[in-house]
């Protein structure tokens, strides 16, 4: 879905950021963001997340099949 290079490229940013980041909690507690499933909620979601998402078979279209945008078209 996204070219490897660019991939590449976001996951050192995304580490950097992240190490950034971690300097301003150094003080603070961070705390963990979970959802309503006990999930853990990243603080920040990028391509590299999907870089092996198949369009098709893993999100598909509104109303079809895996129903991840409902059960109706519209």
């Amino acid at each position: 879905m996204f070219e490897r290079e660019t991939i590449k490229t976001l996951r050192i940013k995304k580490a950097d950021w992240q190490k950034k980041v971690a300097t301003h909690y150094a003080n603070n507690e961070q705390k963990l963001v979970k959802s309503s499933s006990h999930i853990t909620i990243e603080p920040v979601y990028t391509p590299v997340e999907i870089s092996d998402l198949s369009y098709e078979q893993d999100l598909g279209f509104p109303g079809e099949y895996p129903f991840t945008r409902g059960v109706d078209a519209s």
